[in-house]
C-alpha cells in the first residue's frame, strides 16, 4: 500500500510539473520560446544576460572635395618620366551641422575593413599624400623621406557644431623614371572617419569622396 501511494504522489507531481510547463508555452506570444528568443536577438540583446549592442549615430556632417579631378597629364611624358616634382592641390570643405557638441573626426586613405584609397599603381615612393592645415603637413600616404607607405592614423581633429573648416589635400610625384605610366586615369577615395560613433561607439566611415588621378 505504501508503494502504491508513492507512485500515486510522483504521478500527481508530474503532471503539475507537465501543466506548468504546458501553460508556460502556450502563455508567451505565439506559443513558441525560440519566438520571444529571436526577438530579443533581434533588438540587440543576448537571452540570459544583461548586455546590449549600442550604436552611437554619426554626427550631421558635410564632407566635400573640389576639385574632384587631379591632371597630371603635363608631369608624365610619352617616356613615363616626371621631370621635376610636380603638384596637384584640392581643397577639402568639412562642416559640422549639428547645433549643439562637437565631433572628432579623421581624414585618411586607409580604415579597417574598407578599400586602401590609393590603387597599387600609385602605392609608390614617389608619391605622396597629405593634408595642409595651419598646423602644418599631416600625411596619408608617402612622407618627406618618401617611404610610400599609408599613415592610417590620418589627419584627426575636433570640430565643434555649427562649424565649417577648410584644408588643403596635396599629392606630391617626384621627379623619376620608368615609375608611372602615360595616359592612365586611377581612381583615389579619401574616407571621413569619426571617431566614437558607430556600433559601440568603435568608430566608423561616414562619408568618403572620390577623386580621379590622369597621366
Amino acid at each position: 500500500m505504501k508503494q502504491a501511494t508513492t507512485i500515486f504522489v510522483i504521478a500527481i507531481l508530474a503532471g503539475a510539473v507537465g501543466a506548468i510547463g504546458v501553460y508556460g508555452y502556450y502563455a508567451l506570444p505565439g506559443g513558441k520560446l525560440d519566438q520571444v528568443e529571436q526577438q530579443a536577438y533581434s533588438q540587440g540583446y543576448n537571452v540570459g544576460t544583461s548586455s546590449a549592442t549600442r550604436y552611437v549615430p554619426p554626427a550631421n556632417i558635410d564632407f566635400s572635395i573640389s576639385p574632384t579631378a587631379l591632371n597630371y597629364t603635363a608631369a608624365v611624358n610619352a617616356s613615363d618620366d616626371v621631370a621635376s616634382a610636380t603638384y596637384e592641390n584640392a581643397t577639402i570643405t568639412i562642416e559640422n551641422k549639428e547645433s549643439v557638441g562637437s565631433a572628432t573626426v579623421r581624414i585618411t586613405l586607409k580604415v579597417a575593413n574598407e578599400d586602401d584609397g590609393l590603387p597599387d599603381a600609385l602605392e609608390k615612393d614617389e608619391f605622396q599624400v597629405y593634408i595642409h592645415s595651419a598646423e602644418g603637413d599631416t600625411w596619408l600616404f608617402g612622407s618627406s623621406e618618401s617611404d610610400g607607405e599609408y599613415h592610417s592614423g590620418g589627419y584627426q581633429f575636433t570640430i565643434p557644431a555649427n562649424t565649417v573648416k577648410t584644408l588643403t589635400l596635396t599629392t606630391m610625384m617626384s621627379a623619376c623614371n620608368d615609375v608611372f605610366e602615360n595616359g592612365k586615369t586611377y581612381g583615389i577615395t579619401v574616407y571621413l572617419y569619426q571617431v566614437g560613433a558607430g556600433v559601440n561607439g568603435a568608430g566608423t566611415v561616414i562619408d568618403s569622396e572620390k577623386l580621379t588621378l590622369t597621366t
